[in-house]
């Protein structure tokens, strides 16, 4: 019997989960554990929440980054913060200089569509804020996970396979060589299950 770890044949129904002590829910199950080892580390919930995204971006590449933004709403001793990590356009990338490179419209892939991140310094704002943990004690997680590697999740594998194609037509010019070195494994995007590790990014 040949199985699709997409598609299932029968039908599944999850269960209401309840705990005693927190929980962590994420896409996948490497960041909740990243979560619940920071909590069992003495953090709290605000540095599980950080652990947790940093591990998104190391197990679910093709949808969080480090080159991303962060939006969240913070609840702590009675009082509600609003906290926007979104990112800014380079001081430099103007219209005049657009249309000096002959563009009418911004481009969708390539370098200039690309804004100052946030999401590391909205990190940083949320654990020295509210956390108990130290920054380093929050990521380590997430490093552990890119350095000692982990099996790739069927999903994940799929949207990879996509994002690696689209990278493919337009990966001509040199600016797209480190999506490449980055992000695949003896040249191609990782299949459902394949172990995976990014050591550059786990130095990062």
């Amino acid at each position: 019997m040949r199985l699709d770890s997409l598609r299932l044949n029968n039908n599944s129904q999850r269960n209401l989960v309840s705990s005693r002590n927190g929980m962590v829910a994420t896409t996948n199950p490497y960041a909740s554990q990243a979560g619940i080892q920071v909590m069992k580390s003495g953090g709290n919930a605000f540095d599980a929440a950080v652990a947790a995204a940093a591990a998104l971006v190391v197990v679910e590449p093709t949808g969080c980054g480090l080159g991303s933004d962060a939006f969240a709403i913070l609840y702590s001793k009675g009082q509600l913060f609003g906290l926007n990590g979104s990112g800014c356009s380079p001081k430099d990338l103007t219209l005049d200089h657009l249309h000096k490179l002959g563009l009418e419209e911004m481009p969708r892939y390539g370098p200039l569509p690309v804004m100052v991140p946030g999401v590391v310094a909205s990190w940083k704002a949320i654990v020295e804020g509210f956390g108990r943990l130290s920054l380093r004690e929050v990521l380590q997680p997430a490093v552990e996970l890119a350095e000692e590697a982990h099996p790739v999740q069927p999903v994940i594998a799929g949207s990879w396979e996509k994002a690696f194609q689209i990278q493919k037509k337009i990966g001509s010019e040199e600016c797209f060589r480190h999506w490449f070195n980055c992000f695949t494994l003896d040249g191609r995007a990782p299949g459902p299950g394949e172990l995976w590790k990014n050591k550059d990014l786990a130095k990062t």
